[in-house]
């Protein structure tokens, strides 16, 4: 038996909500909401109201569903139809309907009540962003301002207000905190269903994907190069590349965005590189300690992001962390020697401290402490 379009079990939400005689949750009875379908049916059919089944424009995107019909089904049946239709509603079975259609989200977030605002304001900028950016993974590598950015604009063009508020909210996505477990489940069932199947077929969790990727890297660059130049040009290519075998982080401030707890954060400070390499990609399997350094210094931008498919292809190959750096710096040297480009002697070794004035984790060890202090002494107070 195909469910009620989402515009009828909206028309119910509303009747119910009118009446105040029933509140909405997962776990609701059956029965007694089949009760109720039941009363608004009858009201409804007082009124003439579905004597002549309609099509809305809501309906398109919405496969094998049938609107109410008396002619077709008693009014037992199409109450029970209605009731069973709302609990697929509420388990997600319309969540790319309602985030195709921005009128149908705001009635729906009317109906429902303060506690979907956040579910179904989220969809709509998943959807957003798969019509608007088809090839991004939002739970990628993206750069921190950019993914604020992008849910600026998406704000802009739906008519939303609550740009900062809504940024701060998926930032709290990508770390996996701060999100109920409702709303995790929505999102990652929309995103299964949608573009990203691997998700489901790979185990992996959509967001808080720290411990799940295989590997993470993170750019170091000097403040006075032109390196913030490829990553603004470029970080859609390097999203796409890398999917979901490493997580590059642009900055420190993507590290502390997107991964929680200061225990990989306070790892820079043992961090060691040598500082001729930079620009440079290091890259790490479980601890910062353990991490391996890709020298990108003198490669011109596009040869960085031939560097990366490189990288992510012996990933993809299946090989050690260690033969992956290995065979990266090897083609890129052989690339370099093919571009006659000379690059100079490696220098001195030098830990991240004061030494690497310019660089863009100048102090970020010290930065990680001083916050750590601050909230310890926020803590005892």
């Amino acid at each position: 038996m195909n469910p009620v379009p989402s515009y009828q079990i909206i028309e119910f939400l509303e009747w119910l909500n009118s009446q105040r005689e029933y509140s909405i949750n997962e776990e609701f009875n059956r029965e007694e909401l089949s009760e109720l379908a039941l009363s608004f049916l009858e009201e409804k059919q007082q009124q003439s109201v579905f004597d002549r089944p309609r099509r809305s424009s809501f309906q398109s995107a919405e496969r094998d569903t049938e609107p109410i019909d008396f002619n077709m089904l008693s009014i037992n049946a199409e109450a029970y139809r209605l009731a069973n239709s709302l609990k697929m509603l509420i388990d997600g079975r319309f969540d790319s309907a309602i985030a195709s259609n921005h009128e149908l989200a705001q009635r729906l977030m009317k109906a429902l009540g303060d506690t979907s605002t956040d579910i179904v304001q989220s969809l709509e900028f998943l959807k957003w962003l798969e019509i608007n950016y088809p090839k991004l993974n939002i739970a990628g590598s993206i750069p921190s301002e950019k993914t604020t950015e992008l849910v600026h604009l998406f704000c802009e063009q739906v008519g939303y207000s609550n740009g900062v508020s809504f940024s701060r909210q998926v930032r709290n996505w990508l770390r996996g905190e701060e999100l109920s477990s409702r709303l995790l489940r929505r999102l990652n069932i929309f995103l299964s269903r949608s573009r990203n199947k691997d998700y489901i077929n790979t185990g992996r969790k959509t967001f808080n994907r720290y411990n799940t990727v295989k590997l993470h890297g993170i750019f170091l660059f000097l403040s006075s190069g032109d390196f913030p130049t490829f990553i603004e040009e470029h970080w859609e290519d390097l999203n796409y590349l890398t999917g979901n075998h490493i997580d590059i982080y642009y900055s420190q401030e993507d590290l502390k965005n997107r991964v929680s707890g200061h225990r990989i954060l306070s790892s820079f400070k043992s961090l060691n590189i040598e500082v001729s390499s930079l620009p440079a990609l290091v890259v790490w399997q479980d601890s910062l300690e353990d991490a391996k350094t890709i020298t990108l210094d003198k490669l011109p931008h596009e040869e960085i992001v031939k560097a990366i498919q490189h990288f992510v292809q012996a990933v993809k190959d299946g090989k050690a962390i260690e033969e992956v750096i290995k065979s990266s710096n090897f083609w890129i040297e052989q690339r370099l020697t093919e571009l006659g480009i000379v690059v100079k002697q490696r220098g001195t070794i030098n830990t991240y401290n004061n030494d690497l004035k310019g660089a863009n984790v100048l102090n970020f060890a010290n930065e990680v402490k001083d916050n750590a202090g601050q909230q310890a002494n926020q803590n005892r107070s």
